[in-house]
């Protein structure tokens, strides 16, 4: 009788302790983009190192901009001027690439990086490549 009770209680703590397991934590491609306000590290154009966080005399000045990404395709940017542009966006080639829309445009880039703390994009129309890293208030202290 109690190898019987066994037998069947064995089965039933086995699933109970595999089921209690951490969920798989692989975010998707979606998860890692919109859960951060991404802000730029570095920013080439053709090659060149035009912006870099913390660095005097950057050709180019990205310290105000911001890049929200919302899983409902809206997207909100601050300008170097510090202006709000919003637009939309979207995935495109199987999530390898992602297609933004605003008033100034219509922008294709390339996603190289995507991770928790990383987004690095190429656009190959105007072969710039920007290494976004997530915006925290403390980091940006030093720049102005």
């Amino acid at each position: 009788m109690k190898t019987t009770f066994l037998l069947f209680l064995f089965p039933l703590l086995i699933k109970e302790y595999t089921s209690c397991k951490a969920p798989n934590s692989t975010k998707t491609r979606i998860e890692y983009l919109t859960t951060s306000v991404w802000m730029y590290d570095e920013y080439y154009i053709d090659g060149t190192l035009a912006y870099k966080r913390g660095r005097p005399n950057n050709t180019l000045d990205l310290s105000l901009n911001r890049v929200k990404f919302n899983a409902d395709g809206t997207v909100e940017e601050i300008s170097e001027e510090g202006e709000q542009i919003p637009g939309i966006w979207k995935f495109a080639n199987n999530e390898k690439e992602t297609i933004v829309t605003n008033y100034g445009g219509v922008y294709r880039s390339t996603i190289l990086r995507l991770n928790t703390n990383k987004f690095e994009w190429r656009d190959m129309a105007t072969n710039r490549v920007a290494k976004m890293i997530p915006f925290i208030e403390s980091r940006t202290a030093y720049n102005h």
